[in-house]
């Protein structure tokens, strides 16, 4: 076989082999990035859902303190409602926020703290209630007034506070990221597709070379 058909076929493969490998390169990263996107995805959903969650528990405390402070000025059971309803949901909440923050061991300690916040809360306003719905509204008052509960209402609001702060850094930093990897994969198509342009170009333009060398020894 003549050295010129040697060199074509060699220019020619590692040209070709080349666009291959980059075409290649660039499917395993949009493999790559496309579940890295699903996970940063899934964990956006759950930081989301963790400061919803969060944000009702508060809700949920302020509704039953609201709720208190109506029965004891009026001794109106109707101002129990949402007492009792945020006494009956605030329980299924932290778990389910525990549940949701299983694998990381600072939020897991932040909710023991606010389980045992919220149980101090609650125990107060129990009290209270109690004390009000037999007759001693002063006595009701007088623990109101002892602060246990503005200190219980204080604690898990700082608790609350620092999940929710932990929870937007992580909504943050996912976003980012997913930000990030979509940059990563527009410039990886971009630049493998402009490098198999220009290896296409290159093995164009050695068939073409080659082509017309061959024309000429012929003539």
């Amino acid at each position: 076989m003549p050295t010129s058909n040697v060199s074509f076929i060699r220019s020619t493969l590692a040209l070709l082999g080349a666009g291959l490998l980059i075409l290649i390169v660039v499917a395993g990263s949009s493999v790559w990035l496309s579940e890295r996107t699903r996970e940063n995805a899934a964990d956006v959903q759950e930081a989301q859902s963790i400061r919803t969650r969060t944000s009702r528990v508060l809700a949920l405390l302020l509704d039953a303190e609201t709720g208190q402070r109506g029965f004891l000025l009026t001794q109106d059971p109707r101002y129990l409602e949402p007492y009792e309803g945020a006494r009956r949901q605030i329980g299924p909440d932290i778990e389910r926020l525990k549940q949701l923050e299983h694998a990381d061991p600072e939020q897991e300690k932040l909710l023991d703290e606010l389980s045992g916040t919220v149980s101090d809360k609650f125990a107060e306003l129990d009290r209270t209630i109690a004390l009000a719905q037999a007759g001693n509204v002063a006595a009701a008052i007088d623990l109101v007034k002892s602060n246990r509960g503005r200190e219980s209402m204080d604690a898990a609001r700082k608790t609350l506070s620092n999940l929710l702060a932990r929870a937007d850094i992580r909504l943050r930093a996912d976003t980012e990221d997913m930000t990030g990897g979509a940059h990563y994969l527009s410039f990886a198509t971009i630049a493998g597709a402009s490098l198999v342009f220009v290896f296409g170009l290159g093995s164009l333009f050695i068939v073409v070379r080659y082509t017309r060398d061959l024309v000429r020894a012929r003539t």
